[in-house]
């Protein structure tokens, strides 16, 4: 698979202006935090469904996947609630692949063909250096390699981001849209940086916090996905990385010119006909005991008759 660039010029055309422009981020938020080395939450708000988990690693090697309760688990809840979900793992892209500032790398999800995503760098530094956004191999000495859910392979390939990151969807169907977006993270607020999560609609975000500050923890796995409320989309998810001043007033070596550099792997999408009503299993329970009580009423007429 390769990357396929477009300009930022018919993107924007694509998509309203309200949710690629500062009105979008200006928008009121509704924000879910966590705290901790480790953490499992699933967290409903005003606009769906917020599901979360973390695993810690305390040696800075990446989590085993026989480790990573929390982030199993929280995306087993996640694709528990979608009758099919579409994937991005990465690993058909030549690397390394530099996702560019002044245009758009296109992407596709498997099993969601009629969804395709825009990866756009959306920071540059006052020199106006940018391509700090890119697809590449693991990288072992940095512990920041590709994670995948448990029964599936972790893979070579993951998206790797000193800067902040936008994908904005695309629908090739006007009856699809996304409803559902999930992703793993790895080596996320281990150094001197924070990471919010926005999503392109009515400025949804949720914040996973840097819980070390002191280049601790960088083999740290979570997963984090959201399932929006019917009658919303997901246009546009923002990845925002933010220095966390507190950390660094408490340890200014933290804090030091060289960026902390992030790792997004495995990305999940949901259109609107994949996401249903999913029963419960206490749903489930109930059918049986139902069907219980009628074959046992069946039984007995036949036994009067």
């Amino acid at each position: 698979m390769r990357l396929l660039f477009r300009a930022i010029r018919p993107l924007a055309a694509a998509v309203p202006l309200a949710l690629l422009g500062a009105g979008f981020l200006a928008a009121p938020a509704v924000a879910v935090a966590q705290s901790g080395t480790s953490a499992l939450i699933t967290q409903v708000t005003a606009h769906g469904t917020w599901y979360f988990g973390r695993d810690y690693s305390s040696d800075d090697a990446l989590v085993a996947q026989g480790n990573r309760a929390n982030s199993n688990t929280a995306f087993q809840r996640f694709v528990a609630k979608l009758n099919g979900y579409g994937v991005q793992d990465f690993e058909g892209i030549a690397t390394p692949a530099t996702i560019p500032y002044s245009g758009a790398a296109a992407v596709s999800f498997a099993g969601s063909p009629f969804i395709t995503g825009y990866l756009q760098d959306t920071e540059t530094n006052l020199l106006g250096n940018s391509g700090q956004v890119r697809v590449v191999q693991r990288q072992r000495r940095f512990a920041r390699s590709s994670v995948a859910p448990l029964g599936a392979s972790d893979g070579t390939k993951l998206v790797q981001a000193s800067d902040d990151m936008r994908l904005t969807f695309s629908s090739d169907n006007s009856g699809e849209s996304v409803r559902a977006f999930g992703f793993f993270g790895v080596d996320v607020g281990d150094w001197n940086r924070d990471l919010t999560l926005r999503l392109g609609f009515s400025g949804a975000e949720f914040f996973v916090d840097d819980f070390a500050g002191n280049g601790q923890g960088s083999g740290s796995v979570f997963f984090l996905g959201f399932l929006a409320n019917a009658g919303t989309s997901i246009a546009t998810v923002d990845f925002d990385r933010s220095r966390n001043s507190g950390r660094c007033l408490r340890n200014p070596e933290a804090c030091t010119p060289v960026e902390d550099e992030f790792g997004y792997d495995h990305f999940v999408v949901a259109t609107d006909s994949q996401v249903g009503v999913v029963p419960e299993p206490s749903t489930y329970a109930l059918m049986a005991t139902g069907l219980v009580g009628v074959l046992g009423a069946a039984r007995r007429r036949r036994r009067s008759a």
